[in-house]
Parts: C-alpha cells; structure tokens; sequence
C-alpha cells in the first residue's frame, strides 16, 4: 500500500501536485518510503497531519525540512433536546452567494495556508470562497446565515452523518464581530443537529484562534484531541529538496 494519498482537488486548485501522508506518526524509515513515494510521483507539497504528543514524529519532521503550519484542534459536544432556534437565523439561499463568498476570503485568516507562504495568499483566500459555494451547493446539509439590516454578515455550514453532526465553516464579516453573531448561529446549528437526530457534534479550529475556541467552549464543546499539521515542500531542482 502507497505510504501516501494523492490529492486530487487540492493539487487541481492551487496547482501544485500534493499528496498527504496515510498515518499520524512519522519514523525514519516511513519518511524513507514517503519520500521515495513523493519523488516518484512528482510530489511538490506533502501534508503531514501528525499525532501531537509523539517527540519521534516531530524531530523526524524537523530534520527532513517539514514546516509546522498549525495545531489543529478537534472539539466535540453532546446535543442538547431543550435547545430553542434563535431569531434572525435562515437558511441561506442562492442569491446570497456573492455575499458569503467575499465574507469567505477574508475570514479564514488562521489556517495554514496563509501560514505557508509558498501557497499565494489570493489562492487561500479563493480556497475559502469556493469551500462556502461548495458547501450551498450541496456538499453541506446546511447552511445557516445572520442578517443585520437586510444584508447577510455570517455563515455557519452543517454536516450530517449518521448520529453525529459536523461543523464545518463559521464565519462573520469583519464590522460585525464581536456582537454575538456566531453564538447565535452556532446556537441555529445545535438546534438543527439535535433535531436532526445527532446525538454529538464535532468541530475543528486552530489553536491560534482563540475567538474560535472559546466560542465553542462556551457552547459546551470541548477538546477530543490536538494534532499537528506539517508541509514539506520539494524543490526538485535541488538534491535532497
């Protein structure tokens, strides 16, 4: 078995060919048979999504020229049946998606890809965008939007599966933050999910983003785990790159 997987999208949209590592922990050995891998697929970024609390896997990652880019960390929650829906929450509908695509680009800030400088900050920025139209196009179960004075400033996208819920993007425009709108529509959500018949419900933030996390904590969230994310890049044009 291929010690990694090709991306397909990834590689299609920012343009480079990308694989990701199959496990979470990395060993001398196993980055031997990744790197022969990658060099005989004509690799150019490597996402290494590494077990945290493993000391060999980070100094493997170090000393092969792996860039840490985030800590990602994973939350979940028990649904709860009292839950009420707020007011000014709805669904979002087709003719949002100019709004939510420019609220996208510039919310996600904190992820690794505006952490790793050889991916173009407008590509991540357009990753987001198209993540957001993806997401109303189907790919979501659910996408929930806050209103103020007519106009769309927030987004929430759920994931349905089996009795446990996902969240996938929580967004709010810039001049509307810190008012409450993202309590309010993670409320919409949790709404939705216990009345979808998911029992818990899971998200990922970054540990950078501090908002994010007591967002969810106060919502009753809390950590499941904390993993590492790391990308090493091939300059192929250099021996060993």
């Amino acid at each position: 078995m291929a010690p990694c997987d090709y991306l397909e999208w990834d590689s299609n949209f920012f343009g480079f060919r990308i694989a990701q590592y199959r496990e979470h922990l990395l060993s001398e050995d196993s980055w031997r048979s990744a790197e022969l891998w990658c060099r005989e697929q004509n690799i150019d970024c490597l996402y290494l999504l590494a077990d945290s609390s493993d000391p060999q896997t980070a100094s493997v990652a170090q000393a092969h020229s792996f860039r840490f880019v985030d800590t990602r960390v994973l939350l979940e929650a028990q649904t709860s049946p009292h839950t009420e829906p707020p007011a000014g929450v709805r669904p979002a509908q087709p003719e949002d998606i100019e709004t939510l695509r420019r609220i996208a680009r510039s919310s996600h800030y904190g992820s690794r890809f505006f952490f790793d400088s050889r991916f173009p900050r407008s590509r991540a920025e357009d990753l987001y965008a198209a993540w957001i139209q993806r997401s109303l196009d189907g790919w979501a179960h659910a996408v929930l939007v806050t209103e103020s004075d007519g106009g769309v400033v927030g987004y929430i996208t759920c994931h349905l599966s089996d009795t446990q819920g996902s969240i996938g993007l929580l967004a709010v425009d810039q001049s509307h933050r810190g008012r409450g709108r993202g309590r309010q529509m993670l409320a919409a959500a949790m709404h939705l999910f216990q009345h979808s018949g998911m029992r818990t419900v899971l998200v990922v933030t970054q540990a950078r983003n501090i908002a994010s996390q007591r967002l969810y904590q106060q919502a009753g969230f809390r950590t499941r785990s904390v993993q590492v994310w790391f990308h090493r890049w091939f300059d192929k044009s250099t021996p060993g790159g």
